[in-house]
């Protein structure tokens, strides 16, 4: 089973997302690129590239939120936490190894 991307993970431990700030800043000579700080309950918040968190987003103004992340994501990610969980002894040790090796 892969791994959800690390940015997915992020916005779903946000919990309700309650605003969303995007900055389009000068990069180089001729390139831009566009920020955002993702706001959620409490002081949590995470911060980068717009197009790294947009594609796991939802944006859409109701009541509490401004974004929701889409169902699929959240069901994918419960099934990798779920697998981690189960597999937490082989995943240790896969990780041990590989660190052995790639050193």
């Amino acid at each position: 089973m892969k791994k959800p991307p690390e940015a997915l993970l992020k916005l779903i431990d946000l919990g309700a997302i309650r605003g969303i700030i995007i900055e389009y800043r000068q990069t180089g000579n001729d390139t831009a690129e566009t920020f955002c700080e993702i706001l959620g309950s409490g002081t949590n918040k995470v911060g980068g590239l717009w197009r790294t968190y947009k594609p796991f987003l939802d944006v859409k103004v109701e009541w509490a939120t401004v974004a929701r992340v889409h169902a699929t994501y959240i069901k994918d990610a419960a099934e990798w936490e779920k697998f981690e969980s189960e597999n937490a002894k082989e995943l240790a040790e896969y990780n041990r190894l590989k660190q052995k090796f790639e050193a």
